[in-house]
């Protein structure tokens, strides 16, 4: 059976809908589940295309993580691939242990997360080094090279963000990627998730699609 392949951060994960929504291993708050949900948009918009599903994302996930999933993922020529690019303000740096560190603007601004080393490293990558410009350029380059790269091996690839900022920026001259903010993420989300952050099941089905429909329209 051909296969839609998900990529994404927890918006493609499905983080805080009922399916994915636990208790923490120290039982004192909630997180997202083992497995990405049946309730998000990669399994309902799978089921619309009559695809199996296999959904990669990663809550948190960064452009540059996002990407370079999708280069160490074996594809076929009979996948479709659909990425939903994740917000411009992360990042992450791979460690030679094959770790990655993620760098995420809320972590610093979290006061539920407890001080650590990691907060500390990811408050000085965002006083010393973060500039908004230079991860604009960053996630472009993702975005393009990911497309190359899907196009010269032969696989359907679409595109879509959930950051409305990452829409309103003046894509680069050199841009060559069409992507484009689902209407359920604009504005009021139809529903929120468990977590009163995420989208919930009917945004998420919403969102499926109008993907299916952006999809038909670029075949």
């Amino acid at each position: 059976m051909s296969r839609l392949v998900a990529f994404g951060c927890s918006n493609t994960y499905g983080e805080g809908l009922p399916d994915c929504w636990v208790l923490s291993p120290s039982g004192r708050n909630m997180r997202d589940g083992p497995n990405p949900s049946k309730f998000a948009w990669p399994m309902v918009l799978s089921n619309i295309m009559d695809l199996e599903c296999v959904n990669l994302s990663l809550p948190a996930a960064s452009n540059k993580w996002i990407c370079d999933k999708v280069l160490n993922t074996e594809l076929s020529s009979t996948d479709t691939v659909v990425i939903m690019w994740s917000y411009v303000d992360r990042t992450c740096f791979f460690q030679d242990d094959n770790t990655f560190k993620r760098l995420m603007i809320q972590d610093v601004t979290n006061d539920a997360m407890p001080e650590s080393s990691d907060k500390k490293y990811t408050k000085g990558f965002y006083k010393r080094f973060y500039t908004r410009t230079d991860l604009l350029i960053e996630t472009f380059m993702k975005i393009n090279f990911a497309k190359l790269f899907l196009d010269t091996h032969g696989i359907k690839n679409y595109h879509f963000t959930c950051d409305n900022d990452l829409v309103l920026n003046k894509a680069p001259v050199w841009n060559c990627t069409n992507f484009t903010l689902p209407d359920a993420l604009s504005g009021n989300m139809p529903d929120k998730a468990l977590d009163n952050q995420h989208p919930g099941p009917i945004t998420h089905s919403t969102m499926a699609s109008q993907m299916h429909n952006y999809i038909q329209e670029k075949k």
